[in-house]
């Protein structure tokens, strides 16, 4: 079972090592912002990224995450989760393990529709209800590198014990990233 678990790793880091991909983005919208780097993303293969989100209140969401984009003739399908530490103003502090995945389907050349969504059950977190994460949008490739996004973005920390939930977003916004 090791060998088998050796051998599936290193095949997906093989299926990687093609072309690797840098972003870094950064989002606003209404009481929020946002600021994410990504090494692999947006191409066939394993990737990661960190993240940082900042809303209402004072609630700060910090993360780690994993994913898997498979190529579905020319929509891009993740599937991954991510590794969440979030600082709530009037809670105590928690972490979560969430997971989901994403979609990007092409309109033409520089015009594309993308959405993705991450939840952490109360089974896959700490000092939290649960954690739901959602956004979709239009991303424009102005040029090769720079990319500029109009979205709605949703993030709800809710509250443990009978606590009210700490929204972290539920505004329209908008971003721009550039890859390498």
């Amino acid at each position: 079972m090791k060998k088998i678990a050796i051998a599936l790793a290193g095949s997906l880091l093989l299926a990687t090592a093609t072309a690797q991909a840098i972003s870094l983005s950064g989002e606003a919208g209404d009481d929020y912002a946002g600021a994410s780097a990504g090494f692999g993303l947006g191409v066939p293969g394993l990737g990661a990224n960190v993240s940082y989100s900042h809303g209402k209140d004072n609630n700060d969401v910090y993360g780690f995450g994993l994913g898997y984009t498979l190529p579905l003739g020319a929509v891009s399908l993740t599937v991954g989760g991510k590794a969440l530490y979030l600082n709530q103003q009037h809670a105590t502090d928690g972490y979560g393990v969430a997971l989901g995945g994403g979609l990007q389907f092409p309109i033409n050349r520089y015009l594309s529709l993308y959405g993705e969504g991450y939840y952490a059950p109360d089974a896959f977190s700490s000092h939290i209800d649960h954690y739901v994460e959602a956004k979709g949008g239009v991303r424009w490739q102005v040029l090769r590198p720079l990319n500029l996004d109009l979205g709605y973005r949703y993030m709800n920390i809710g509250g443990e014990s009978g606590r009210s939930d700490n929204k972290v977003a539920d505004t329209f916004y908008l971003g721009a990233g550039f890859t390498f």
